[in-house]
């Protein structure tokens, strides 16, 4: 069963953006309800402010794992390319979801291994694509690279507005990675 589901790419990322989508409303919805009533969370397990959380998780933890599932499937019907072997799939996988539960834990942990966890899943995906979309390269389709690559830096903004590194990172980061996911969805 394993096996069958990390065969294509849009079956664990896919079913792992849907899940986890499912997970961070209802996180967020239990958070707005509480404050709702009159009530206060005053401890959360990650380091930012709980709105920066959920932009950040929704942007970049459930796009990335839409777009990946979307170009693991795509690319390799584009290109007539083999498509990702499940070993890969499966680490890809495991790395998204690092990135998703070193967020959540992020308040326990100095913010560079936290950023470094979760800025890992789309380099790895990046060359994923490289590798298919160089053998056959169609303008349309290697525009997808600039856009990933956007994505990432959108994401590294994010972590460096959170480090205290870049002023306001924490919030132009999700609005660019937002931009960068509409980017996609335009040429698609």
């Amino acid at each position: 069963m394993l096996k069958r589901l990390f065969s294509a790419g849009f079956r664990v990322f896919f079913l792992g953006a849907g899940l986890f989508a499912i997970l961070a409303m209802g996180w967020w919805e239990i958070y707005l309800g509480v404050h709702y009533t009159g009530g206060m969370v005053t401890r959360v397990p990650f380091a930012m402010a709980p709105h920066e959380w959920h932009a950040h998780e929704l942007v970049f933890g459930y796009g990335s794992a839409a777009l990946g599932g979307f170009l693991l499937t795509a690319v390799p019907n584009w290109t007539g390319a083999a498509a990702a072997r499940h070993r890969f799939i499966g680490l890809a996988a495991a790395v998204w979801l690092a990135g998703r539960v070193a967020l959540w834990v992020s308040g326990s942990l100095p913010p560079g291994p936290v950023a470094a966890v979760d800025l890992a899943f789309m380099p790895i995906l990046w060359v994923k694509i490289a590798g298919l979309l160089l053998r056959r390269p169609k303008p349309q389709n290697v525009v997808f690279l600039v856009f990933i690559s956007l994505f990432w830096l959108a994401n590294l903004a994010t972590h460096l507005g959170w480090a205290g590194i870049w002023d306001g990172g924490e919030i132009a980061g999700p609005r660019a990675g937002l931009l960068a996911l509409a980017g996609m969805i335009l040429v698609i």
